[in-house]
């Protein structure tokens, strides 16, 4: 029976099992059920995705993320920067704070603020007229994995899960988008909840959609579109934690996107491949 190492962590109750290949060329080749019943909560090790790391010739290392569903996802804001706090705390880290890794063929960077004992990752840029303002309530964009954000009067009452799989797979089929419910308490604290494609239920956070989140909270404040660029800050409470999103915003686009939060390693083992 072959059987793989793998590291448990989690980003704000967003968790992940860690599998390393950076050191290992003969890996057995894992199969998407397989994956699927590792992620599984009652008969496997239970995650709400795989963060496959591996070596790479441009960068620290190469993220492979796989949905709990065991098939390949687009880019996770959280899973990323639990890979990050993986590799910075690896035994061959010369400490760095700072790495960089690609991740469907775009290179990211990252890194450790150790004041704050928190983790970060840098998006790429998004053009404010990919931002879609769909209704005066509802509005859809892509920060490394598509968003529909949704403003509602009481984040508390929202059926996350019958409604936002009814977006996810009827609004935008075949190929789902996640579903973010928020509610705006103060400034700069916006609530949220998130409905994930390929977990297919609600996940206590999401790095990309508490993104989306802010980005979308910038442009619906109207106050805040200005000609120069200007610093933001938003932090978006989610039932697992708190993440921050820090970004410059301009007319036409919004720069520096920087995802953070915390990424905890909760326990290692090995797991029967059957």
């Amino acid at each position: 029976m072959n059987v793989v190492s793998f590291r448990k962590y989690h980003g704000a109750g967003n968790d992940f099992i860690v599998i390393d290949n950076r050191h290992d060329d003969n890996t057995t080749s894992i199969t998407s059920n397989q994956r699927n019943s590792m992620c599984h909560r009652n008969f496997g090790i239970g995650a709400d995705g795989i963060l496959e790391i591996m070596s790479s010739s441009t960068a620290n290392f190469k993220l492979i993320y796989y949905n709990a569903d065991g098939h390949v996802g687009s880019l996770c804001g959280n899973g990323s920067r639990c890979a990050i706090a993986y590799v910075l705390n690896s035994p061959d880290n010369h400490r760095s704070q700072e790495l960089t890794f690609e991740c469907n063929g775009v290179l990211y960077h990252g890194g450790y603020i150790s004041q704050d004992n928190k983790y970060y990752l840098y998006m790429n840029d998004v053009q404010v007229n990919n931002i879609y303002r769909l209704d005066d309530s509802n509005y859809f964009l892509d920060t490394g994995s598509p968003h529909h954000v949704q403003f509602v009067t009481n984040i508390q009452t929202v059926n996350v899960g019958e409604v936002g799989s009814e977006l996810c797979y009827g609004r935008y089929s075949p190929h789902g988008s996640n579903v973010n419910f928020c509610t705006r308490t103060v400034d700069n604290l916006i609530k949220a909840r998130t409905f994930e494609r390929g977990v297919d239920r609600e996940t206590l956070a999401c790095g990309t959609g508490a993104t989306a989140v802010a980005l979308v909270a910038h442009l619906h404040d109207t106050r805040t579109v200005v000609d120069e660029v200007s610093p933001v800050s938003y932090d978006i409470e989610m039932p697992g934690g708190t993440l921050k999103v820090e970004f410059k915003a301009s007319k036409e686009i919004i720069s520096d996107i920087k995802l953070i939060g915390p990424a905890v390693e909760v326990f290692q083992g090995s797991y029967p491949l059957i």
